[in-house]
């Protein structure tokens, strides 16, 4: 049996980034793969992307956004849940 390999990816806002990074590890040719998505509080084109692209057999979503706002950003602290597991 082949060792698990897991792939963490921290995502916030930036979709280019993100999705260069799902399409380089969907292109490996080792297949036990274990992506872990830590997602601080990007926005729905983002989920969108994860539920269209990325095999969730494969993948775990985690909503990691500060719960106390910081007043600088207005991204931060949003976290709405999430469907992922």
């Amino acid at each position: 049996m082949s060792c698990k390999f897991t792939i963490l990816i921290d995502v916030y806002i930036n979709l280019f980034l993100f999705k260069e990074a799902i399409e380089a590890i969907q292109n490996q040719t080792y297949e036990n793969l274990e992506i872990i998505i830590s997602d601080n509080g990007s926005d729905n084109e983002i989920k969108k992307y994860i539920s269209d692209n990325v095999d969730m057999t494969q993948a775990r979503v985690m909503c990691g956004c500060d719960p106390a706002p910081a007043a600088s950003h207005p991204q931060s602290g949003r976290c709405n849940g999430s469907k992922y597991r």
